[in-house]
């Protein structure tokens, strides 16, 4: 019990002697003046922003100051300034500060940043509007709405088609918006009238067109009425609102209508087109159509000359087109229904003669002269003269003129005088342009380039080939009325191994390709196709493992299933009236490493591209038009098109990288 008393009275003696410590060191600090007692502020510029230079900054500042830290705000770099701004200061435990704060002792602070972020709105591949400076994670506001004709506008979507919602989605980075569009559908409806009737007697069939579309009145999904009572006769089309006609090949769609039926009784319209290359007289005025009435089952003589056209110089009338396809009995043809003819042309040849006899290649020596003259295949009435520029002058090589040349006082000839030439192995080609028609080219050489017309012909010049001559152009038909006339020709080139060979055969006639036409050959690395051909067979150069290059037919159609499978084939351009590429057209055409597909281009089949060097393909059709087969390019390829978000979902073509032309 004394201990514990001791202890208690020991207790307070010590608080006694703590509080008058404490009291003594206040005394002490109050006698001492409060601007004496300063503490050191120090400013972290961090990792966006410096001070002039330096990654922090100290303040000296009595105790108790209120300190105001936004006034030393650190600098941003010029090139940064786009991209980041000073958001606030945060203390040493990452608190946000956000007033003036109470300086206490040495103390911290750091400066943090927020990213800048652009948003640019493209449409069209267009740019249309930018934003720059958006704070991150802040939401912007919608632009106006764009307008396009015959499109009602979407919104505004990501490179991933996502679209863009601008009250909840925030933005997080540098992005780009692209507008998206719908066409705009109308509702023609069409009325089968008093005398008719639609399929299962319907009276009104509605149909949805887009707008601007013309209405193409020859599709099946444009209903035709059928007549109630024999003796009538849909005769056109009138518009409920207007009650005029309606023109069946231009009615450009821009609102919904009404179209109702009109018939006559044993009567039908004969409309005559006059086309591009003429047109029909009415006093001075040059109509492109005209258009007759006739009774039922009348025949009529279409070749009589009240309905022919006029034709421009260099073309001539070559009958009538009823659904793309020549009448033939146009002399007595008997009209059952409305009709649509469409004159058809045929284009003249304008030739090259010299010495009055018609001349393709002439080969000259260094003092020889040609006297030509241009005229047509048959004679055309009306006056014509040379059109400015006519004569064509082609160097290959790029040399210099290679023949001096004068034009004649009477504008259709020209004399032609040799020299010997800078280089060898290129002709000089030249044309004439007489009102727009161009004449057939004539080569002109002095030694260094072949035309063959026959089997010994070639044999001949093989035998005494200068050095450095490879290019062989075959003529005329002899080379293919024999079916191995092509074998011939690669057994009499393969005689010369230290030789390669340029074939053309732009100007061979009723040339046939056939299956595995030139395999095996290894002289032969270039071929030059006549604009004749449409189709490439199955198979023509499958495994021709010397072929480099092949210039196709400008109109060519169609491409083969294996036309060029296996071959050496290192490039080449299809032409823009490619419809068709058939399955392993290209497969396994190592040397091939990239291709441009035309727009035209409606059906590519199975494994058409695989096996190549391909890592890049180019298409300027719709993909969505475009059927695909399986595996039909390297699964690494990439297909640039001109719009990916046209492309649906489901489709073959999704299942290879697709990027933008415009990124190319």
């Amino acid at each position: 019990m004394k201990n514990s008393r001791f202890l208690s009275a020991l207790y307070i003696f010590i608080c006694i002697i703590a509080i008058s410590c404490s009291n003594l060191v206040q005394n002490l600090r109050d006698t001492v003046p409060v601007s004496q007692i300063n503490y050191t502020v120090t400013l972290y510029a961090g990792t966006r922003g410096s001070f002039t230079g330096e990654t922090y900054k100290t303040v000296t500042v009595p105790e108790n100051t209120q300190l105001d830290l936004n006034l030393y705000k650190p600098d941003i770099p010029s090139e940064s300034q786009e991209k980041w701004q000073f958001n606030q200061w945060l203390d040493e435990t990452g608190s946000t500060i956000d007033k003036p704060v109470r300086i206490t002792g040495d103390c911290a602070f750091l400066a943090e940043y927020i990213k800048l972020c652009t948003v640019t709105f493209t449409n069209d591949n267009d740019t249309v509007r930018t934003i720059k400076g958006i704070r991150q994670n802040t939401y912007i506001k919608e632009p106006p709405k764009l307008e396009k004709d015959g499109y009602e506008f979407v919104g505004w979507f990501t490179d991933n088609d996502i679209q863009w919602n601008f009250t909840d989605n925030a933005v997080i980075q540098d992005m780009t918006l692209d507008a998206h569009w719908t066409q705009i559908q109308h509702t023609i409806t069409f009325i089968s009238g008093e005398h008719g009737s639609f399929a299962d007697n319907k009276k009104e069939v509605p149909i949805s067109i887009p707008h601007g579309q013309n209405i193409d009145f020859t599709s099946s999904q444009i209903p035709v009425p059928q007549p109630n009572e024999e003796k009538w006769r849909f005769l056109y089309w009138v518009d409920e609102e207007t009650k005029l006609r309606i023109p069946i090949d231009s009615y450009p769609v821009t609102k919904d209508a009404t179209l109702i039926a009109k018939w006559t009784a044993n009567e039908y319209a004969v409309s005559f087109a006059a086309g591009t290359q003429g047109y029909f007289a009415n006093n001075s005025e040059k109509l492109p159509s005209s258009e007759i009435t006739v009774q039922h089952g009348e025949s009529i003589n279409l070749l009589d000359s009240k309905y022919l056209p006029v034709q421009y110089t260099g073309w001539v009338f070559n009958g009538w087109l009823l659904e793309g396809k020549l009448i033939s009995n146009a002399e007595n043809y008997e009209v059952k229904k409305n009709i649509k003819l469409t004159a058809s042309y045929r284009r003249l040849n304008l030739h090259i003669y010299n010495n009055n006899e018609s001349a393709a290649f002439i080969e000259l020596g260094k003092t020889e002269s040609s006297h030509l003259s241009f005229a047509f295949e048959e004679a055309v009435s009306g006056e014509y003269n040379l059109d400015a520029n006519g004569i064509v002058w082609t160097f290959p090589d790029g040399s210099e003129n290679c023949f001096s040349a004068k034009i004649s006082q009477d504008k259709h000839s020209v004399e032609l005088t040799g020299k010997t030439p800078t280089t060898q192995n290129n002709p000089v080609i030249v044309s004439v342009t007489i009102n727009g028609i161009e004449s057939a080219p004539l080569a002109v050489s002095v030694g260094d380039y072949y035309a063959v017309a026959s089997f010994d012909q070639l044999n001949a010049i093989l035998q005494t080939l200068p050095a450095g001559t490879n290019t062989i152009k075959i003529k005329n038909s002899e080379f293919n009325t024999d079916t191995q006339s092509f074998k011939t020709l690669i057994t009499l080139l393969g005689k010369e191994t230290d030789k390669t060979f340029v074939i053309d055969l732009s100007e061979a006639e009723n040339l046939s390709l056939s299956e595995s036409m030139f395999s095996g050959n290894t002289n032969i690395q270039n071929i030059i196709l006549p604009d004749t051909l449409d189709n490439i067979p199955k198979g023509t150069f499958y495994g021709f493992r010397a072929l480099q290059t092949v210039s196709l037919p400008a109109g060519l159609k169609t491409i083969g299933a294996s036309a060029f499978a296996f071959s050496t084939i290192t490039q080449i351009s299809l032409p823009s009236t490619l419809k068709v590429i058939e399955g392993f057209a290209f497969y396994g055409c190592e040397y091939l490493k990239e291709i441009t597909i035309p727009a035209s281009v409606v059906s590519i089949g199975d494994l058409a591209f695989t096996d190549t060097a391909i890592k890049q393909v180019v298409f300027y059709g719709n993909p969505a038009n475009c059927t695909l087969g399986t595996s039909v390019f390297p699964d690494d390829a990439i297909i640039y098109v001109a719009d990916p978000g046209s492309i649906p979902v489901n489709s073959p073509w999704r299942a290879y990288t697709i990027k933008r032309i415009s990124e190319l």
